[in-house]
This record gives C-alpha cells, structure tokens and sequence, in this order.
C-alpha cells in the first residue's frame, strides 16, 4: 500500500453549536490538509475557530456542538480511518496512540495532588499496557528528550514545586508518552514570558525534525507562527480564507482580513495618526495616512555591557569577611 503525503485530510466541515432549538453555525465548509512531519500554523483571532477545529479533531466537541456535514480522514499507514463514523470505544483507541494535545495554560492542565512523573507514566500505563517500572523508566528518558534539569526531581515533584516553562516541557513529555503521529499545540506559550516562549518554541521544533512528527499549532501571534510553521492557515468567523507558505501570506498577504492582521503591527519607520483596525481593511476604509520617520541607526548601540559578573554574599565569618558567595551572573557580554 503506497502511503499517502498527507496525514489528515479535513473536507467540507460544518459544525454548529445548539442554542435552545437554533442552530448557529461555528466552522463553515473547513477543507484543509495536514501533511506528514509539516508544522502547519493555524492563525486568527480569538473566535475565528481555531480551537474547535483542533478539539473535533480529538473528538472532544461539547455537548452541545453538532457536526452538519464533512468528514475527517486519518491516513493511517495501514489504512485509512473515517474519524467521524467511528464510535466512542473506537475513537478513543486512535486518540490514545495517534494525537496528543499540548494546552495553552500549563498551570492549570496538572492534577495538583499528584507528582509529575506519575501523572505522565500513567499515560503509558494506561494506554501502551506498560508496568509502572517500565512506565517510569520512559518517562524520564522523556523528560530527558524535552531538556527538563534533573528529570528525577522533576518526577517526583508536585506541579506548584516546578515554573511555568518546567511544568510546558512535562506537558509536552505527556503528549509525546504515547509516541502520537499528530501532535496538537493550541496556544502552547500564551501563558510565558518571552524567553521561555523562545525556547518551548525551540524544543518543539527540535522534537518535530528528530521524530518527523506532524505539528498542528494554534496561536493569534503571528510571530510565533512564523518562527515555527512551514505553512500557515488563516480562520476568520469559521471559514478558512487564506492558506499558503509562510513567507508568502506573510508577505503578500491576499484577503483583507490577513492585511488587516498584518497591519496590526506596525512597523518602526512608520508612523500614523491612529494604528489601523481589522476592520477598517474588512469595510474597505481609508487608512490613516501615514509618515516616514527616522529611525534610530542600529549599527549603533545604545547600551553595551563586556564582562558584567554579579556574585550574592550567603555566609561571613565573625570577622564580617565573605566566605560563602552565591555568582548569579558570571561574564556576560552584550550591547
């Protein structure tokens, strides 16, 4: 059997969502593809239905939400799997080896009273039919893969002992536990700070080339998108409207929503009365005019540090001298 370039294949998804006997559609007529081992980017804002995209494809709709029409295919490679007709037992046998989620808001996604290690070992326990041992000893080979610092005290830690970036890197040693083809990242570092968000971004990418994992990552951030995506896909009130390169919608973008999401930031050289919205791209509005300012030479910088070390005093002899220091900062260069 030749096996097929694309791993998902989604066709003329509809779904609403159920409001006292009215139907009000939220995903209209949705086609797109996902190849194997391709970070392709989902972008739009808040509503766009982004995540209920991502939530139909782990079959974890709410109650309330009826899929009109359209089907979702699962290349697997030994067959092809029709997501949508399979029954709850049969579904949930496929989620549990096939795709895994990465949460947007790690510090809430762990149970509180129950210690890292064991909460990612069960994932294997419970699906792979492994013995704890066995469990364990993967597991930190896992937190190992994602660069967690001494995975032993990490396994044996309770969720408040660890940082927000730490309990990210647990979340996604849980989601690769049962080695998934597809790997769902819904807004996976909203809730970091900037250096943290650079480096989750930067271990997932690494992930993604050394297991040829296939990546279905969620975000409003456009430069998120754009340092991990190969292709990118734009929603806007359910409907797919631009799909493409990155480099390509980025730059050239074609519908006016995407240049209105474009424009949102502005760049430095420019400088306008008011900042355009979405909407005024959308309703066709005249823009603010706009002026070239100068901008500051960047060959030149404004601040330089050479060789900055800060060290804390912990301990003085009776004598008032230092005799235990703790170094911070150890020979940092920058400008």
């Amino acid at each position: 059997m030749e096996l097929n370039n694309n791993l998902i294949s989604i066709q003329n998804l509809s779904i609403a969502f159920n409001d006292n006997g009215k139907q009000h559609r939220v995903i209209d007529n949705l086609t797109f593809n996902i190849a194997r081992g391709e970070v392709l980017g989902v972008l739009g804002e808040s509503g766009s239905g982004k995540s209920l995209t991502a939530l139909t494809l782990m079959h974890l709709l709410p109650p309330n939400a009826i899929i009109q029409q359209g089907k979702i295919l699962f290349f697997d490679r030994e067959k092809t799997i029709d997501w949508l007709s399979l029954n709850k037992r049969e579904q949930q046998a496929v989620r549990a080896k096939k795709i895994a989620m990465v949460f947007q808001e790690p510090m809430t996604s762990f149970n509180p009273i129950m210690k890292l290690g064991k909460q990612v070992a069960e994932a294997m326990t419970e699906n792979m039919n492994l013995s704890f041992d066995v469990a364990k000893s993967k597991t930190l080979l896992l937190f190992e893969e994602v660069k967690l610092p001494d995975p032993l005290k990490i396994f044996n830690s309770y969720p408040h002992e660890v940082s927000g970036g730490q309990k990210q890197r647990v979340m996604i040693a849980m989601a690769l536990a049962t080695d998934p083809d597809l790997l769902i990242a819904d807004e996976p570092t909203t809730a970091l700070d900037v250096t943290v968000q650079k480096n989750i971004l930067d271990l997932l990418r690494q992930i993604q080339r050394t297991r040829n994992l296939t990546i279905l990552f969620i975000s409003h951030d456009i430069g998120v998108l754009a340092s991990i995506s190969d292709k990118l896909m734009v929603m806007y009130q359910g409907r797919l409207i631009e799909n493409g390169g990155v480099k390509q919608i980025i730059q050239t973008p074609q519908h006016a929503y995407t240049k209105g999401l474009m424009a949102c930031r502005p760049q430095l050289k420019m400088e306008r009365k008011r900042l355009p919205t979405v909407q005024d791209f959308i309703k066709g509005n005249d823009l603010p005019k706009t002026t070239i300012i100068s901008v500051v030479d960047k060959t030149k910088p404004i601040l330089e540090v050479k060789n900055l070390s800060v060290s804390y005093i912990k301990k003085r002899n009776i004598f008032g001298k230092p005799v235990q220091s703790f170094q911070a900062i150890k020979n940092i260069s920058f400008s």
